[in-house]
């Protein structure tokens, strides 16, 4: 069967498990067939997926056997230690194969295989050894798709040399065939304390970029403005000349960009990125008072807009300004996501109300809300959102809050995920009895949910369980009770009973009253993972069960 497979037919397969090193070690060893197709997939890109699993010193040695004799003598004279004996040939020409590039990650291999192999005592000398291989790559590696720049200061490797690495990464951008090498880069990302000037020199280079994540500053404690200003600007050169760029990914901004109007100029530059951009997402972002509405008004094709723990609350209100409300902004919204960020209710709404029903997965899991506001927001949600795949909300225990999900549950029919949250402070997780609300949430389950998450800490009866299993016509396969710490063996027992055929997911994580034979019994279920509390031993359970 092996041999009579098509190749696309192969190739497609291993491009889905491409992920899945094992895998692709194993179809590599069928013929020679399966292993010239499935070693592009091993490296490219090794030093993310491959260095998981292979030494260093294997991992540099096979790109040594590639190098030309002027490389290897270049790597000679640097060292101290006599070389030991690698081929000088190799199977394939393994840096061809390269399309993702993590610089940091290929420093660090080139490091400990320098470190590991020679009598070098410090990174330092390491470094123009990393020149000739970052060179090496550039020079053959025939096009680079994926570009990652990333300093981690917690790494013992990088601590030392910011400046190295730093110098390394700009000689990389200008050796002689980087025009070549990065002309048709689909995704760079820039984390950390990079210099400014990377940027600019990307947008010099590649003008078919469709994704870019951008860190603006790297710790809150260190005020560089004059760095953070450059990276604003330099950002805003690079997305000017991208003609193809639809996800924009920018994290760590404070006081809204520190400009005139700061981040969200980056929004109003050209009119290129207002046709193409489709995914915006934001993370640890103030926003200050500028009016992001206004910035995003041209983006037509924007479908996914995401903020996680920023910062809205200062947003202005004037909606009507420039005619915004006949413009009919976010047409193309289908994925809203407000995950521990606050934001002005009237500013949420207004964004839900002009997605409507398109929207398909909705967050708005927003921080700082109160009481009526709401009951006011969850009403809109059922009003004007009939078409929901995905819905996350917080809701506020003791309030009696929980019913507010049924209408949006009945006009929902083809819901698949609901995540049930509650707002904390200082991890204060209030419990709440639902023994009387969890039969009628199970009769409004519509049949094609597939995934209930509930992060709140629920107190139920067994009996309540039950019946809320025999109300609801979905066949939940994920069902997570994480918080809910009173779960016990019979609640388990009304589980398995209604669930066993479909249900192949169950967190109970913050359980510690379920015995041993219970806990052995959930192991024995073949389709089953079972997520329990990592820090307590089943053993253990089983003796304090039996005490009580």
């Amino acid at each position: 069967m092996a041999q009579n497979l098509p190749s696309l037919c192969l190739f497609r397969i291993l491009e889905f498990h491409s992920n899945n090193l094992l895998m692709l070690y194993r179809c590599a060893l069928v013929n020679r067939d399966w292993c010239q197709l499935t070693i592009p997939f091993l490296w490219k890109r090794p030093f993310s997926l491959l260095h998981l699993y292979t030494p260093s010193k294997r991992l540099i040695e096979v790109y040594i056997s590639g190098f030309s004799s002027k490389e290897r003598k270049l790597i000679k004279n640097l060292r101290e230690k006599e070389e030991e004996e690698i081929p000088t040939k190799s199977l394939f020409n393994y840096v061809s194969f390269l399309r993702e590039l993590d610089v940091a990650q290929a420093i660090n291999c080139v490091s400990s295989w320098s470190l590991i192999t020679s009598e070098e005592n410090s990174i330092l000398d390491t470094l123009p050894i990393i020149i000739i291989f970052l060179k090496h790559f550039v020079k053959n590696s025939p096009k680079i798709s994926q570009l990652i720049f990333n300093f981690n200061f917690n790494n013992h490797l990088f601590g030392s040399i910011h400046n190295g690495c730093n110098m390394i990464n700009w000689e990389l951008l200008t050796y002689n065939n980087a025009n070549n090498c990065f002309k048709k880069l689909k995704v760079l990302e820039c984390i950390g304390d990079f210099n400014p000037k990377l940027l600019l020199i990307c947008s010099m280079i590649s003008k078919q970029i469709e994704k870019i994540l951008i860190s603006i500053y790297i710790d809150k404690n260190i005020i560089q403005y004059p760095n953070e200003m450059g990276k604003l600007q330099n950002l805003c050169t690079l997305i000017q000349v991208q003609k193809n760029l639809n996800t924009l990914i920018i994290k760590n901004v404070r006081n809204g960009g520190l400009g005139e109007h700061g981040i969200l100029d980056i929004l109003e530059l050209t009119n290129e990125i207002h046709h193409s951009l489709k995914i915006l997402y934001f993370k640890f972002v103030e926003f200050d008072n500028y009016n992001f509405i206004k910035s995003i008004k041209n983006l037509r094709n924007l479908g996914t807009l995401k903020f996680e723990y920023c910062n809205l609350s200062n947003h202005p209100l004037n909606f009507n300004d420039d005619n915004i409300e006949g413009n009919y902004y976010l047409k193309s919204l289908f994925n809203l996501k407000i995950f521990k960020s606050k934001i002005q209710i009237p500013l949420l709404t207004f964004m839900i109300l002009q997605a409507n029903n398109r929207l398909t997965i909705l967050d708005v899991r927003a921080e700082d809300i109160n009481y009526h506001e709401l009951i006011n927001l969850l009403e809109i949600i059922s009003q004007n959102c009939k078409n929901l795949l995905e819905f996350s909300t917080y809701i506020i225990p003791d309030y009696n809050l929980l019913p507010l999900l049924l209408p949006i549950l009945s006009s929902n029919t083809k819901l698949e995920k609901l995540v049930i949250d509650a707002e904390t402070e200082n991890n204060n997780i209030i419990s709440e009895d639902v023994n009387n609300f969890l039969p009628i949430l199970g009769k409004h389950l519509p049949s094609s949910l597939r995934v209930l998450n509930v992060l709140t800490r629920w107190l139920f009866h067994y009996d309540s369980l039950d019946k809320f299993f025999q109300e609801s016509r979905a066949k939940l396969e994920v069902l997570k009770l994480k918080l809910t710490n009173l779960i016990k063996d019979d609640h388990i027992e009304v589980i398995l009973k209604h669930s066993k055929k479909h249900l192949k997911l169950l967190d109970i994580e913050g359980t510690a009253s379920i015995s041993y034979d219970t806990w052995d019994k959930l192991q024995q279920e073949e389709h089953l993972h079972v997520e329990f509390h990592p820090d307590i031993e089943p053993t253990m359970l089983s003796r304090n069960y039996r005490l009580l």
